[in-house]
């Protein structure tokens, strides 16, 4: 294990000159004018968005300063970047970290659909336009870790770690009934809650409980954007994509030279067996690894209850500290 870093210490040294390249703009992405009507849309006279937009007003970001590694956050199926704020205000002062609202989800406004492909170079943008570069831990819950593995096999020169958090597995409708069977139940239930949410009636108790347990100052206005009928829209087509293209991709990233480490729900495990092994599966993506069994939490609240989010701070502060000093200068004297 140790070898493996001593081999990574001499890679990171030549990150600085690994890359440089032009600013990129997000594709379909639109104008600043645009976003602030869906934005006015979403939230409503009497509330507040938190966070600021970016890449030209097509991407609403909640940035903390800092140097690096740079924490990115990929959000599960249809939770605006407010569902890390546990774990992001848990990071050490000094980290910097970026989480972010992807098309049509929370204060984003919908954008031209884009295929799996192009999502890297999305990301990479939206990094880009608040001053953040690689080397970037990149941290993905539930469909999210689909997405960081697509990220991490094109741009693996900009991935420090990565750490799955109850995450999706490209194989799990293949390899595990319960999967496949909670896949159609929740098209059901999306589907359903957009007709719900058409006809002005609000989300049942036990969907909105959990978004409460988040710090006060978040939790209302995440349940309320979570909820709203063009934030359901927007999960529903990204269900149908993390089937078709997004598992396909992810599951091209076989190996990864860097720490990674894997937060499993307890209560996630107990329902479905053979997810421990699609969970240990991501940790041995890399040889230096760490997995984590998070007692009582299930797949949403081992983000909004604190204590249980803080073993995803703990996860992310390991990775930090295994990373050699050279990768950890600030993250704008890195490449990327």
């Amino acid at each position: 294990m140790r070898a493996t870093w001593n081999a990574l210490s001499g890679w990171s040294r030549r990150w600085g000159t690994a890359e440089t390249v032009e600013n990129l703009v997000i594709g379909g992405t639109l104008t600043a004018v645009t976003a602030a009507i869906a934005i006015r849309e979403v939230r409503g006279p009497n509330s507040r968005v938190p966070g600021r937009m970016a890449g030209g007003g097509g991407v609403h970001v909640i940035t903390r300063p800092g140097g690096g590694p740079t924490v990115l956050f990929e959000n599960g199926l249809g939770y605006p970047a407010t569902i890390w704020s546990w774990v992001q205000r848990g990071l050490p002062a000094q980290t910097a970290s970026i989480a972010y609202d992807r098309p049509g989800i929370g204060w984003s406004p919908a954008q031209r659909r884009s295929t799996a492909l192009a999502y890297p170079e999305s990301l990479r943008a939206t990094a880009r336009s608040v001053a953040a570069y690689g080397p970037f831990i990149l941290v993905g819950h539930s469909v999210g870790g689909l997405l960081t593995r697509i990220f991490a096999r094109h741009f693996p020169e900009l991935v420090g770690g990565m750490v799955f958090v109850d995450s999706a597995h490209p194989a799990q409708y293949v390899r595990s009934p319960g999967q496949a069977a909670a896949l159609e139940r929740l098209r059901n239930d999306l589907d359903q809650m957009i007709v719900r949410g058409r006809l002005g009636m609000p989300p049942s108790w036990n969907s909105t409980m959990p978004l409460y347990q988040l710090p006060p100052d978040v939790g209302q206005i995440t349940s309320k954007v979570t909820f709203q009928p063009r934030n359901l829209r927007a999960a529903r087509r990204e269900l149908d994509l993390g089937e078709r293209e997004w598992s396909a991709h992810a599951d091209e990233l076989t190996a990864l030279e860097r720490p990674v480490a894997v937060i499993s729900a307890q209560q996630s495990l107990a329902k479905d067996p053979v997810m421990d092994e699609l969970h240990q599966e991501l940790a041995d993506l890399s040889p230096v690894n760490r997995r984590v069994v998070v007692p009582g939490a299930d797949h949403l609240t081992v983000l909004t209850h604190q204590p249980f989010a803080a073993h995803v701070t703990d996860a992310i502060t390991w990775i930090i500290n295994e990373l050699s000093p050279a990768m950890a200068k600030p993250a704008a004297q890195q490449g990327g």
